[in-house]
């Protein structure tokens, strides 16, 4: 197996190919002034497994349509097997149709990556898994839960029982109480809403008292900041002594992670699958890079 990495990758994918140190295959690319990318193979790739590492974010269409023409080209020059690493898919939120006439990018983003010679795709986090996997077009399709290897390397040297944790919603109980149960620490949830025509988001103010609790709380994506900041005003509200917020996918603006910060001096940390420099970042290579050593090589 030999190891590509895309245009877009970050210091994840660069962590992984250190770890399973494989032969990088030779790439060249390149930008024209009128934005579209020069892409070329320049190794022999001929009868060999390769492992594409491209992150879809940022430039989200840009990012996915240099997967596929990496994936394309390669099959085109013998390439046996492709496996994508994509740390963030982009569109997978968008899987279900809300209102009438609503494009489900998610479905057409698997279609095309499949179209284009991708063999697996590794994802972290992606968004409703259980509607990721339920489309089965052959596609192998492999997904990772970091949230507790985040939560454990967080909770390092910290004492668990002045700890607990809160997901932002319904929907992010199950994990929650995993990870609960794992560290054998308190856990709460939220409840939140969101209006389908105008995608706002309301929290329920939480009944439960927070006095004198460290409160971390963890979610999937954070864009816009809207859950995260109601959700730590609210904690703090209701008494807590500090707050604490773990993401594995953010793509907020940097003005967002700013203004969070500013509430109650709340500390702000994500995982690696997006580079960032305005928060402290916890690196999933170990896991990922394990994984791919016991599946594929």
């Amino acid at each position: 197996m030999k190891i590509l990495l895309g245009p877009n990758s970050d210091s994840l994918g660069k962590n992984i190919a250190k770890q399973l140190d494989l032969p990088y295959v030779n790439f060249n690319f390149k930008q024209f002034y009128d934005g579209e990318t020069y892409l070329q193979i320049d190794d022999q790739v001929e009868n060999e497994d390769i492992l594409i590492i491209q992150s879809t974010y940022p430039n989200q269409e840009k990012s996915l349509l240099e997967t596929m023409l990496i994936a394309s080209t390669l099959k085109e020059l013998g390439a046996d097997r492709v496996l994508a690493v994509i740390p963030y898919l982009c569109y997978a939120r968008a899987d279900k149709r809300k209102l009438k006439g609503e494009t489900l990018s998610h479905h057409l983003t698997l279609s095309y990556l499949q179209n284009s010679g991708v063999d697996s795709i590794l994802t972290v986090n992606v968004h409703n898994k259980e509607q990721y996997f339920i489309q089965d077009s052959g596609l192998d399709k492999q997904n990772f839960n970091v949230l507790p290897f985040m939560v454990g390397e967080f909770l390092k040297e910290k004492e668990k029982n002045d700890w607990i944790i809160v997901g932002p919603d319904k929907g992010s109980e199950k994990d929650i109480l995993q990870i609960a149960n794992e560290f054998s620490i308190s856990y709460y949830i939220l409840e939140k809403s969101r209006d389908p025509d105008t995608h706002k988001i309301r929290t329920k103010k939480p009944n439960f008292d927070f006095s004198n609790k460290n409160v971390l709380i963890i979610d999937d994506v954070v864009s816009s900041g809207t859950t995260a900041k109601t959700a730590c005003s609210l904690i703090l509200e209701k008494g807590a002594k500090s707050v604490a917020i773990l993401f594995v996918h953010v793509l907020s603006k940097p003005e967002v992670i700013t203004e969070l910060k500013k509430i109650g001096n709340l500390l702000v940390y994500s995982s690696n699958t997006i580079t960032r420099d305005d928060m402290g970042q916890i690196d999933i290579s170990p896991i990922i890079s394990e994984f791919i050593e016991d599946k594929y090589l």
